[in-house]
């Protein structure tokens, strides 16, 4: 999910140049899931065997979004995600998510946390039992805290892709444009580095995303993955946070997320 939606500035910046695309994905289920993210962007055609992927490597320490741009011939472009939603989603999530109180959403899960053997994901998550704390937090000062999840409980890894939230409001029937949607009204998140965090930025939203010390082994570095303040067209809507200061700034974090609520 993060790594398309890290492709949407470039999709962006081609249309808005005027140019007709075609994006194309694998053709299978996870990603026949994940493709109606581009919808009001572009069409998706699915492939046994898709082109090859758009980004490009570099010494120069750009953001993976800005690179797809430079090799488009895009150097003025912001690298922050956008996607696009119709009012009548917006609409729905409203009507769905009228029933919540002071709704806030926490991740607990990526792509491959919950396999035992994808050292650099759970590196990313961070300490287990950080999300829970922040939830126990959230809870005290009136946040309903949603916990969306995959409708599958099974990956293609086999492994379970859903840790429960003791407290949260487990969403998981919706599908990734109803998430999306609902991440517009709600417009505030809490997350490790992952998909759901790239999703919330993408409609507007905010974010604060708990994240490791760089680590050039596993091929986490921040030049690669975080998002430049300079990106942003307006506030800069995304606080990066290293795991080992998470809890101890929990006030410092409602405070920002709550700034425009």
């Amino acid at each position: 999910l993060g790594d398309c939606i890290m492709l949407t500035p470039a999709i962006n910046a081609l249309i808005e140049n005027g140019e007709k695309i075609i994006i194309e994905m694998q053709n299978d289920q996870q990603c026949r899931e994940i493709s109606p993210i581009f919808n009001g962007l572009e069409d998706v055609q699915f492939s046994e065997y898709p082109s090859e992927r758009l980004y490009i490597l570099n010494k120069d320490k750009v953001h993976t979004a800005k690179r797809a741009l430079y090799q488009l011939g895009f150097y003025n472009k912001s690298c922050i995600p956008k996607i696009k939603l119709e009012e009548a989603e917006l609409n729905w999530a409203t009507s769905y998510l009228s029933k919540f109180i002071n709704p806030i959403i926490l991740v607990n899960d990526g792509g491959g946390t919950s396999d035992p053997t994808n050292y650099r994901a759970k590196y990313v998550k961070g300490p287990p039992d950080n999300m829970q704390k922040m939830t126990d937090f959230c809870i005290s000062k009136g946040h309903t805290v949603l916990q969306f999840g995959h409708k599958r409980e099974i990956l293609g890894s086999g492994y379970k892709s859903f840790t429960p939230l003791e407290g949260a409001i487990y969403i998981r029937d919706l599908d990734i444009r109803q998430q999306a949607a609902c991440f517009a009204i709600i417009g505030k998140i809490i997350a490790f580095d992952s998909g759901l965090q790239h999703l919330m930025l993408s409609v507007g939203g905010q974010a604060v995303t708990s994240i490791p010390d760089e680590n050039l082994t596993l091929g986490y570095e921040y030049w690669d993955l975080l998002y430049p303040e300079s990106e942003f067209e307006g506030p800069v809507r995304v606080r990066y946070i290293n795991h080992r200061d998470f809890l101890n700034k929990k006030e410092n974090i409602l405070n920002f997320l709550n700034e425009t609520a």
